[in-house]
């Protein structure tokens, strides 16, 4: 009575051969009628997943039968149970939906993104941060941060790494990226730690502040510049007075 039900059958109607698959989503029809068949002609198990169409409504089901045929290789009886998997299917949709925006966002995000698990090694970057590194996706994943950071030792990152993980909000630092060419890059890593699969990872965002740093520099410089010029410019000074 379910698998009817489900089926959108009203009584006993038969569920097999022409009748079963005019059940079946046309987009999904040929190929569960060779499924069927090559079940059919192996003397294997039938299991697969479709669609069926119920008036307007389409609905998602798993099929898992076991065929008895005959020595001419001829179906003689079909024992079988029809799930109705729409939920799961939704579901699955959805997180399909929401993975790919957020992939969207990841790979196009302005700034360099790297997401971090508590070991300090890379599970995904944005291509802003692989630019900004000179190194490829796959280079980059799996990598451990201290490949790049050149102002903290590995025991120091790994440290680093754990005060971010166990630390709630966000944390704003300024280190040394050193870029697959050898050259340096200052910058300014905005991270916050996350729970991604029950486990802690930290979604770190890095920004060049190179020329900034650089600005910075020079103008402390000239400002030194300045201080030494006017120390050695002050002279002695005296008044001469009549009487």
């Amino acid at each position: 009575a379910e698998t009817f039900r489900i089926f959108g059958v009203h009584g006993e109607m038969p569920l097999h051969g022409h009748a079963f698959l005019q059940h079946v989503h046309p987009d999904d029809r040929d190929a569960v009628d060779r499924a069927w068949r090559e079940a059919v002609l192996k003397g294997e198990h039938f299991d697969t997943e479709f669609r069926i169409v119920d008036g307007a409504a389409i609905r998602w089901v798993h099929e898992r039968a076991e065929l008895q045929v005959n020595a001419d290789r001829t179906q003689r009886r079909c024992v079988g149970i029809v799930q109705d998997i729409t939920a799961r299917k939704q579901t699955e949709a959805a997180l399909a939906r929401e993975n790919y925006r957020n992939q969207v966002f990841l790979r196009n995000a302005s700034d360099g993104v790297h997401i971090l698990d508590a070991g300090g090694n890379v599970l995904e970057v944005s291509d802003s941060f692989c630019e900004m590194l000179g190194y490829s996706r796959e280079e980059l994943t799996g990598a451990n941060v201290s490949l790049w950071d050149a102002q903290w030792s590995a025991q120091e990152l790994k440290q680093r790494i754990a005060e971010q993980t166990a630390k709630e909000g966000h944390s704003v630092f300024e280190t040394r990226h050193r870029r697959r060419d050898g050259r340096f890059l200052d910058v300014e890593v905005t991270g916050q730690a996350l729970k991604l699969d029950g486990k802690p990872v930290v979604f770190n965002s890095a920004r060049d502040i190179t020329e900034r740093k650089q600005a910075e520099r020079e103008l402390v410089a000239s400002e030194a510049r300045f201080r030494g010029m006017v120390e050695q410019s002050i002279a002695g000074s005296y008044i001469i007075q009549d009487g």
